[in-house]
């Protein structure tokens, strides 16, 4: 893979606009499972990260933080558990910024470190986008708590372009029939939302393109996002995942205060 990286963080916040007030996790739960490469299973998680690969044609790549491989290498199409960070072998109980990098298969570090302050328990997803001689590197930041009997959506609008475009067009996002967001610019993205569990229709319209539609089966205090990119072909793509966290929900009650949705 060619070693090319560019750091994206103009807009690269999700905005919720709902002013939703939401709660925290379960607190004080040790991180049985977690990844020893990176925590201390005798501390609690403090935030989550994932990686989300959509260049096609790219090969695998790691995130490290402070040197450390967050979770395994993810190929394209694909993406990352949510990974908790707490331990003191990434140094992420620290005040301040924390350094993310990419890896290739090679292991050889993919451009300029991100500089990122998780301080507060925001959870990450860092989606890798742009060719694979120029690598692009967006992180959304994710505030909205799970609420009990809820389920959660989130949305992401990949800066990712085909072959034939200038700049993405905005897209408008609905849930069964009702408008979630418009104008939603390429690049940006909606935070967690708290939803009644069931079946839901999720349609997404992009410029004049035929609207993408699909069926959301949500399951009771389960999470999921919706990543609308461009696909190998360079069409327009909706993609459904369903959000895992390793360890389960926990969170250090230093980083669970309540979070009211802007």
């Amino acid at each position: 893979m060619a070693s090319g990286l560019a750091i994206v963080l103009a807009g690269c916040n999700v905005t919720d606009k709902e002013g939703v007030t939401v709660s925290p996790e379960t607190v004080g739960v040790p991180q049985a499972g977690a990844p020893p490469s990176v925590t201390d299973p005798n501390k609690d998680v403090r935030a989550y990260v994932r990686v989300l690969h959509l260049v096609p044609e790219a090969g695998p790549v790691t995130l490290m933080l402070n040197g450390q491989a967050v979770g395994n290498a993810v190929t394209y199409d694909s993406v990352s558990d949510y990974t908790g960070l707490g331990g003191d072998k990434t140094d992420f109980n620290s005040a301040g910024k924390h350094s993310f990098t990419l890896a290739g298969a090679d292991g050889k570090m993919l451009g300029s470190p991100l500089e990122v302050d998780l301080t507060k328990g925001e959870d990450m997803t860092i989606v890798v986008s742009g060719m694979p001689s120029n690598l692009t590197v967006t992180p959304y930041k994710h505030t909205a708590k799970l609420q009990a009997g809820q389920s959660r959506l989130a949305l992401l609008y990949s800066s990712q372009l085909g072959p034939n475009d200038k700049v993405g067009p905005t897209i408008d996002v609905m849930l069964d029939g009702k408008m979630l967001q418009n104008m939603v610019k390429s690049g940006e993205g909606l935070d967690y939302r708290n939803v009644e569990p069931g079946v839901h229709t999720l349609k997404v319209t992009a410029g004049t393109e035929t609207p993408l539609t699909k069926e959301v089966d949500m399951k009771d205090e389960e999470s999921y996002t919706a990543v609308v990119y461009k696909d190998a072909g360079g069409k327009t793509a909706l993609k459904l995942l369903t959000d895992k966290f390793v360890p389960a929900l926990v969170r250090a009650p230093s980083a669970t205060t309540e979070t009211t949705a802007p």
